[in-house]
């Protein structure tokens, strides 16, 4: 090397030494970039996850969003959909960079975006895919809510009671079948 480069011979020697006595350099990593184990999604997290990601992306999507979502199950996408709609209410429009803006103070929301950002998702959509995305949290809502009556009924000794419950999740299944896509 030292009769290709015409360097002198001792000097790349120190190099290398300087170089070889140099602690290994750290790498920094992003604040939206997240080095926790991945957790495995449930499709209904998922399904939250997704639309949010189209929310991001289309007032269409949010429009049909607060039309037809009334509870999302997981907090920090339930305040994060309520952040955007608030955001496209108020400004009448949806742009990505913005709203991150918008969100900036608040490390939560960040964080719930950045593991939004992150999805590998096509940029285009069909109204379809946000109604499966909507009909899977719904299903997900009125499974919990079924879960909790049926606790609520098995503790309940009077069987008046039990009968107006049961007629509950009843409803609460015939509705289910019935979405109003």
């Amino acid at each position: 090397i030292s009769e290709e480069t015409k360097l002198d011979l001792t000097f790349l020697r120190t190099q290398l030494e300087q170089l070889l006595d140099q602690k290994p350099i750290e790498p920094i990593v992003p604040a939206l970039v997240t080095t926790e184990k991945k957790v495995r999604k449930s499709k209904y997290q998922k399904a939250e996850m997704y639309l949010i990601y189209y929310m991001l992306k289309s007032g269409e999507v949010i429009r049909t969003y607060d039309h037809k979502i009334t509870y999302m199950p997981t907090e920090k996408y339930r305040l994060l959909a309520r952040e955007i709609s608030y955001y496209y209410k108020t400004y009448g429009e949806i742009i990505e960079a913005d709203f991150i803006t918008f969100v900036s103070d608040s490390e939560m929301m960040m964080k719930a975006v950045g593991e939004i950002i992150s999805l590998d998702l096509k940029d285009d959509y069909t109204m379809e895919e946000i109604i499966d995305y909507i009909n899977t949290i719904r299903d997900y809502n009125i499974k919990v809510e079924t879960e909790r009556l049926k606790k609520l009924m098995r503790s309940e000794p009077d069987p008046l009671k039990k009968a107006a419950i049961a007629s509950k999740i009843v409803a609460l299944k015939v509705r289910g079948e019935n979405y109003d896509s």
